[in-house]
């Protein structure tokens, strides 16, 4: 951020000259120059001349928008200044401004809500009130809204897991219609990675929209006619990823991606390899030819890098025989991985409140058990060690953290989930949280011994 010779910043510099250190932080973050631990020397100083000089501090919200990328982009969060931000947008944002004087447009609308997002500044009063715009801005469909933008936003959601069914649902309205001027004819900008991007954002928020995935399919097909497929791999990695974990299953996007493979395998990274191999597993189709390319390319990998992707390939290996007994991941790449991941989670997820309440019947019942038991990759709710109950495995399903979004269905990687604990040896028992709700203490015991065939 700083070039050699230029001045440390200090106390008594007036408020113009620390504006000039921060157009220059923004103008070196764009050039990816920035200096973190500068930046961070700088916000307290920053902080203080606002509150100094806020009676005539007007920066415009041009300005503003531009601080709250520049810490974004350099994923610094500093909620003192965020607050003093926060307190100068908000009044742009009720359109009632005597120091901000031009309105929040749409692109700086999202970028806010964006940058609060990606440094988890959630603070609630200002947040919701930030969405309200938003929603309003997208609401008005007379208001244009770039591919670009709509990425921008999808990633916010997803990446910081916030949910808002209204913010996704216009989303997935105003891209739709993006999709379908395209697939028209019409001259718009669509990419692969916008494609991508929004299809994992979804996957990783549980929302299932099969009329959503057909277009973005289409569109896929009708871009694959004008790009070389050895320059997409990676997208088309995380779209087939997105609908495999979305239980989207369509032999056409399969076939497409297959022959990408079999043409591209030089240019497959061991993470798309590994990300290629989980989906074809989820959507229970994979070739032999297939499998021995990618796990020939995810064998020459030294180590993976992404926490995800680790998780990932230890699934996938639990299933691979499925398909091929000749073809297996490296044993060492597999047993190191195992230990990173271990390092990682040393310790078992901690019980919700939900497991509690069961545990509560459970104790009710006089059932012997034992909570947050290893099974192959994943650390199971509870475990029966009592009689003929021996094995059996219990999970309590929270709807919101289980199922697809608004719907009782059982993700694809949960049906995974339940097929490797089943290859252990276990039979699985799920107790659903909305059925749950709907009983009260004597009626849950009831249910439990039915679901158990206690007599």
């Amino acid at each position: 951020m700083y070039v050699s010779g230029m001045p440390d910043i200090k106390i008594g510099f007036r408020l113009r000259e620390i504006m000039r250190f921060m157009e220059l932080s923004i103008l070196f973050s764009r050039l990816k120059l920035l200096d973190k631990i500068k930046l961070k020397q700088i916000t307290p100083l920053f902080v203080q001349a606002i509150q100094e000089y806020s009676e005539r501090f007007s920066c415009g919200i041009e300005g503003i928008v531009s601080i709250y990328r520049l810490y974004a982009t350099a994923e610094v969060s500093d909620e003192p200044l965020f607050d003093v931000l926060n307190c100068l947008a908000r009044r742009d944002l009720e359109g009632s401004s005597s120091l901000l004087r031009s309105p929040v447009d749409g692109s700086e609308l999202i970028t806010i809500y964006w940058s609060l997002a990606k440094v988890k500044y959630l603070k609630l009063d200002f947040f919701r009130q930030t969405q309200r715009s938003l929603i309003k801005f997208l609401s008005n469909k007379d208001l244009k809204i770039s591919e670009k933008e709509i990425t921008k936003l999808f990633w916010a959601l997803s990446s910081s897991n916030i949910y808002s069914k209204v913010v996704f649902d216009l989303l997935i309205q105003r891209y739709s219609l993006i999709l379908d001027s395209f697939l028209a004819g019409e001259k718009t900008d669509i990419s692969l990675y916008g494609l991508s991007t929004n299809s994992m954002a979804l996957a990783q928020s549980r929302i299932k929209d099969d009329n959503f995935l057909e277009k973005v399919e289409k569109t896929v097909f009708k871009l694959a006619e004008t790009i070389a497929t050895k320059d997409v791999m990676l997208e088309y990695s995380f779209i087939l990823l997105a609908m495999a974990k979305l239980s989207y299953k369509s032999q056409d996007i399969c076939r497409l991606v297959l022959d990408s493979i079999r043409q591209n395998s030089k240019d497959l990274t061991s993470s798309m390899a590994i990300n290629l191999l989980y989906a074809f597993i989820l959507l229970d189709k994979l070739p032999k030819d297939i499998s021995f390319i990618l796990v020939n390319i995810i064998n020459s990998s030294i180590s993976i890098e992404s926490n995800k992707e680790k998780r990932r390939l230890l699934r996938a290996d639990e299933l691979l025989t499925k398909y091929t007994e000749d073809i297996c991941l490296d044993k060492a790449l597999i047993e190191n991985t195992k230990k990173e991941i271990a390092s990682i989670y040393a310790l078992p997820p901690m019980g919700s409140g939900f497991q509690d309440a069961v545990s509560d019947v459970f104790y009710d019942m006089e059932l012997e058990y034992k909570q947050e038991v290893k099974v192959g990759p994943y650390f199971t709710d509870f475990v029966v060690t009592q009689g003929d109950l021996v094995g059996t495995v219990v999970e309590v399903d929270g709807v919101q953290y289980h199922g697809y979004r608004d719907s009782s269905q059982s993700t694809s990687e949960e049906l995974l989930r339940a097929e490797i604990i089943n290859k252990y040896g276990y039979n699985i028992v799920h107790i659903r949280s909305d059925k749950w709700q709907e009983l009260d203490n004597e009626s849950r015991i009831d249910w439990i011994e039915k679901l158990l065939s206690i007599d």
